[in-house]
């Protein structure tokens, strides 16, 4: 996996490379947690109507991972990428979201990556079955932060997100994500 980072320092994950950042984002962990209702009350309030136009963006990633499971072409994981990239343009706008913004970028430019003769029906079906799962994830992650506000940590899917990119990538790699002689634990 190649991260754009301007650190050049990378590490080896069973046949997946992991940046320096990347491994510091897997490992994070949160000693001043700030919980949802928290942070709502003590942001500005005016990226709200943006928050809600996640949902939007959501239903379009979701039909953009079907079509492309149905017909796998370099153009349709190219409009899964270009809708991805517009939830990533708005957690670039949210500060404190960073970690997941980079995991999302790492995810398209992993999928930007990929070409026809990759898509095999097998690794394209369990791809777009894990995009899904990830995409559900991120859906519950704007509930459980901005609409419910019952998350205890804000940042709980930073690590989780990163490490099913990299899980994702290991399907293309035809290795299995491995764990012995790391400290990470992959989710």
């Amino acid at each position: 996996m190649s991260f754009q980072l301007d650190k050049e320092t990378k590490k080896v994950v069973a046949g997946v490379q992991i940046s320096e950042e990347a491994k510091k984002i897997l490992t994070k962990t949160h000693d001043n947690a700030m919980n949802a209702v928290d942070y709502i009350e003590n942001s500005a309030i005016s990226f709200m109507s943006k928050i809600e136009g996640l949902e939007n963006i959501n239903d379009e990633i979701d039909k953009a991972i079907l079509g492309f499971e149905t017909t796998p072409t370099k153009r349709n994981i190219s409009i899964v990428c270009d809708n991805f990239q517009e939830y990533a343009d708005i957690l670039d706008q949210l500060i404190d979201f960073g970690h997941l913004g980079f995991a999302m970028k790492t995810l398209i430019d992993f999928l930007s990556g990929l070409t026809e003769e990759q898509f095999e029906q097998d690794k394209v079906k369990k791809l777009s079955s894990m995009l899904l799962n990830l995409l559900h994830d991120l859906n519950a992650w704007r509930e459980n932060v901005f609409i419910t506000q019952v998350a205890r940590d804000i940042h709980y899917l930073d690590a989780s997100l990163l490490s099913s990119c990299i899980q994702m990538e290991s399907i293309f790699e035809e290795k299995a994500v491995s764990t012995e002689d790391d400290d990470i634990e992959f989710f």
